[in-house]
């Protein structure tokens, strides 16, 4: 494998199942429980230097660099996907999709802009795949490249928002969702509402919630403190995660916003639930990922069940108000994509430099030793004075080859890289 800090060589991949090309509950089942153990594992199998992965109710994305044949790489994340998720191939690789070098990191860049979200311009990508990014860093599974690349877009991301304003607007998946439910729900902000899940989406449609002035809103999570923390800032209710059984009959409309392996809501629970409600409607939307209400509980009478798929709709309407803003958003986007390519670029020559000038530098070292000895005895301000003339005349001689060699790198030539090996002699990565 090619050292960690020679980019020379490196390949930047990226590997996505979206909302795009792929139904929900297929996207569902290819989700990955563990990230940590994928990420890891991946590198190992698949021979990558660096990894992050990206999961969202709306995505599954691997962006990973290598030095190896990117379809090797791919056919070894595939194998190891499916085998995890115990999918076949031909359900997975109709809707997978593929990204190399520039398109891959326009396609990220476009991701933390808010312009592959399925609500154009929604913030909380932007959040998710910063955390990504901190996690793949504390498993060590961040080097050079992706450093540059995952900081950049990141930043790049949040200015084109403040720029364009596509972010304005009630357009988070938490705030649609409450639109919707007002839509389905007449007089919805006199129903009593639980939230059942504390983490990112759950606070999203809270705070969607409270912005509007609801407090009939009950909270729920495993993890109880974080439940306490969520409904103290809603001026809800917190209540016991085993006992929402007993809140589900006074409830009119339950979010579920929970990353359970396994269903939260389970259909003989909510038959029960609607034999004490008396006919009474109740409205679940389920923004979990995976989804956590079973499916059955569409088939019970006075129960609607909403999930991401319901979103769609409303997705394409936001697009069709967002156009100009998106345009715009696009053509910054180019912008700051030449910017950050031409910084990977300039790295990527970087550790042949540094070759050159540790090669140059060892020779000045040994030559000026030779010339100590020739010299006899010698005191320090002679010393001082060699050692300074050698250091000038190496600096003078490596300047210009070494700013021709940037400018090279930013225009892309790569095949001066490989005459300058040859002439210095250097070892190939």
């Amino acid at each position: 494998m090619t050292p960690i800090n020679d980019l020379s060589k490196s390949i930047f991949m990226n590997l996505r199942l979206t909302y795009k090309k792929t139904p929900v509950k297929l996207l569902s089942k290819l989700t990955l429980k563990n990230s940590r153990k994928a990420t890891l594992q991946c590198m190992k199998i698949a021979n990558l230097s660096e990894c992050v992965l990206l999961q969202t109710c709306n995505r599954v994305e691997f962006f990973a660099v290598t030095e190896e044949d990117p379809k090797i790489v791919r056919k070894a994340i595939i194998n190891y996907w499916l085998k995890e998720t115990q999918t076949s191939r031909r359900e997975l690789l109709p809707h997978l999709e593929e990204s190399l070098e520039d398109n891959a990191l326009r396609h990220l860049l476009w991701l933390t802009t808010g312009l592959e979200s399925m609500i154009v311009g929604e913030n909380q990508i932007l959040g998710q795949i910063r955390d990504s990014f901190n996690k793949s860093k504390s498993w060590g599974a961040i080097g050079p490249l992706l450093d540059i690349i995952f900081v950049k877009t990141i930043r790049a991301g949040g200015k084109i928002r403040t720029k364009t304003g596509i972010n304005k607007g009630n357009i988070s998946i938490g705030s649609t969702a409450v639109n919707l439910t007002e839509k389905k729900i007449a007089d919805v902000n006199k129903k009593k509402i639980m939230i059942l899940g504390a983490g990112e989406t759950g606070t999203l449609i809270g705070k969607a919630l409270a912005s509007r002035g609801y407090t009939a809103i009950y909270v729920a999570n495993r993890t109880h403190d974080r439940a306490k923390i969520l409904a103290r800032l809603l001026g809800g209710k917190v209540i016991q995660y085993n006992k929402i059984n007993k809140f589900i009959p006074q409830v009119d409309v339950i979010f579920v916003a929970t990353s359970a392996p396994h269903m939260t809501l389970k259909r003989k629970q909510i038959t029960t639930a609607m034999q004490q409600r008396r006919q009474k409607k109740l409205l679940i939307f389920d923004l979990s990922q995976p989804r956590n209400v079973e499916p059955e509980i569409s088939t019970i009478k006075h129960v609607n069940l909403l999930n991401i798929d319901t979103l769609q709709d409303i997705a394409k309407k936001n697009i069709q108000t967002k156009r100009k803003a998106m345009e715009t958003a696009k053509h910054i986007a180019e912008n700051e994509l030449e910017s950050i390519k031409i910084i990977i670029k300039r790295r990527r020559f970087e550790s042949l430099i540094s070759q050159i000038c540790g090669q140059t530098e060892e020779i000045r070292k040994t030559e000026l030793m030779k010339a100590f000895k020739l010299l006899g005895e010698t005191d320090k301000g002679q010393r001082q004075i060699l050692e300074k003339l050698t250091r000038v005349i190496v600096d003078k001689v490596l300047q210009k080859p070494v700013i021709n060699l940037r400018k090279a790198a930013e225009s892309g030539d790569t095949e001066i890289r490989e005459i300058i090996r040859m002439i210095f002699g250097l070892e190939k990565s």
